[in-house]
């Protein structure tokens, strides 16, 4: 994912990245973000808002990616498989608002603008 998210970074497509972590420790929490070398937003560890966007978004399991739009709106909480299977195409797609066919301990959020 990471190398996803710089690559369209660099084209400047007009969206973002949340990560919202559901280690047992920060200690965790910070490992995992050094290990991929994460470079988007995440939600601190102390944060309610961690339990709060689990509630509100109905997530049960993790790793889920949510693609979310301006409005907050899920497009669709199948966002992982689609990455997956289309890598930067996936993110293009959602940011232009092409129709798609939807084919982390830690919840990712991506808001395009």
């Amino acid at each position: 994912m990471e190398s996803i998210y710089r690559d369209c970074k660099k084209e400047n497509l007009d969206f973002e990245v949340v990560f919202v972590s559901f280690d047992k420790t920060e200690r965790e929490m910070m490992s995992y973000m050094n290990e991929v070398q994460m470079s988007w937003y995440a939600i601190p560890f102390n944060d309610s808002r961690r339990e709060e966007l689990s509630s509100h978004f109905r997530v049960y399991s993790l790793p889920t990616l949510l693609i979310l739009d301006k409005q907050g709106n899920v497009v669709t909480s199948n966002g992982r498989m689609h990455v997956q299977m289309k890598g930067k195409q996936a993110i293009e797609n959602y940011v232009q608002g092409v129709p798609f066919v939807v084919f982390y301990l830690f919840i990712l959020l991506i808001v395009y603008f």
